[in-house]
């Protein structure tokens, strides 16, 4: 019988999962940091400036989007200026 130290094998499998694993953490950090909530204040500094919008209109829009999805707030930021009152509108009354 030889008795040779066995050297321990590189699992490639192994690292495969490990590089994956620590791949998805970053993604989720960096998801979660760029879905953070909007404050109020940002809210209804954005919403404030869609020409034509009523005062009632843009505290209820405010209210919708403080307590919505923030995707839906970042949609009206995206959006066109001719769109924004369109879209307001419909988060108001859906």
């Amino acid at each position: 019988m030889q008795n040779k130290k066995k050297r321990p094998k590189k699992d490639s499998l192994a690292e495969a999962v490990n590089v994956i694993a620590t791949s998805f953490e970053e993604f989720v950090a960096s998801k979660r940091k760029s879905q953070e909530k909007p404050s109020g204040v940002e809210i209804h500094d954005v919403v404030s400036m869609v020409p034509g919008l009523t005062t009632d209109e843009v505290s209820k829009a405010v209210r919708k989007l403080m307590n919505g999805d923030v995707e839906e707030f970042n949609l009206l930021k995206a959006l066109p200026d001719e769109k924004k009152k369109e879209w307001i509108s419909f988060l108001i009354n859906s």
